[in-house]
């Protein structure tokens, strides 16, 4: 499973690079290795929005939260 994440994380970063007109994923190098990290992070993010109990989706499961003022 971590090896496949990785190859996921990798290509969203050269994805998100190469919209952005940069170079993406050149090879075993510091900069690929940031651009994975790039990907990572995007990846994580938009995961635990959709998947791990985010705002909206408790918001929408339990109702709006009322006020105890």
């Amino acid at each position: 499973m971590d090896i496949l994440l990785g190859i996921v994380n990798a290509i969203v970063g050269g994805w998100l690079f190469n919209t952005f007109d940069m170079q993406g994923v050149s090879g075993v190098n510091l900069y690929s290795m940031a651009v994975a990290s790039t990907g990572a992070a995007v990846v994580l993010i938009v995961y635990h929005a959709f998947f791990r109990g985010s705002l909206a989706a408790l918001v929408t499961a339990h109702g709006p939260a009322e006020s105890t003022c």
